[in-house]
């Protein structure tokens, strides 16, 4: 290699070389999160570390994602930062009494 670079012959016109798309490039025990699972995230506040619950809305790329959180608020989150979660949202039931 020359310059760090692949010198081209005519041989690589008759055989090229395919690269290997993004997909098949994730290794195979990457954890994969789909849309709309529920999850835990991580939070460090005053130096201490947190888990807040939310649901996954949106993937940016392989291992990046949008979570909205239970508060309200949406946040972005490395996959190394979130846990598959089974505890369900608690709904708010008001008990109005006349």
């Amino acid at each position: 290699m020359y310059l760090n670079r692949k010198i081209r012959i005519k041989l690589d016109a008759m055989f090229p070389h395919y690269e290997m798309t993004s997909e098949q490039k994730i290794k195979p025990h990457t954890r994969i999160i789909q849309v709309g699972e529920r999850v835990r995230t991580k939070f460090f506040v005053n130096n201490k570390l947190n888990w807040k619950l939310g649901v996954v809305t949106h993937k940016l790329g392989h291992l990046h994602y949008i979570v909205k959180l239970d508060e309200g608020r949406e946040v972005k989150r490395h996959i190394n930062q979130m846990q598959k979660s089974a505890i369900q949202k608690e709904e708010v039931i008001s008990n109005a009494s006349d």
